[in-house]
């Protein structure tokens, strides 16, 4: 799973919101997987619900898929492979992904070359559940 990201600094910097300095957004651009289907509807509901954008009427497709901080964008990732059974995802910014896109000269290529790029985050139930299935796991993960 690959969010790509990028990052947008406010017009004017440093902007005080609620008590704490904010100098731009980071909006997911694009999002796709080489592992499994995955649909924009599926995303989208996802983070109008993890955004609580329902209650306000607002829509993320209209909106685009914004967050204040790499740690905010990070958290949303890591809720989002836990809830859909996905192992990893990367997060990369549009800088790197296009990087990858000028080294890369086939599709094989460009996906191996993806999955070491950005901030890997991992699925905390999929790592639980492969250290205790494992035999050593069983006795020094209690």
């Amino acid at each position: 799973m690959f969010f790509i990201y990028r990052y947008t600094p406010t017009k004017m910097m440093n902007v005080l919101t609620d008590n704490k300095m904010q100098s731009g957004t980071y909006q997911i651009t694009e999002f796709f997987s080489d592992e499994t289907q995955l649909t924009n509807q599926i995303v989208l509901e996802f983070y109008d619900e993890y955004m609580g954008i329902k209650k306000i009427g607002l829509n993320s497709a209209r909106q685009g898929l914004c967050f204040d901080s790499l740690n905010e964008l990070g958290l949303f990732a890591v809720q989002f492979i836990s809830k859909t059974g996905i192992m990893r995802c990367n997060l990369i910014s549009l800088l790197e992904f296009n990087s990858v896109i000028d080294e890369t000269y086939n599709v094989n290529d460009f996906f191996t070359s993806l999955h070491s790029k950005g901030t890997i985050l991992n699925n905390p139930k999929m790592v639980t559940k492969s250290s205790a299935s494992s035999f050593f796991g069983k006795f020094f993960d209690k």
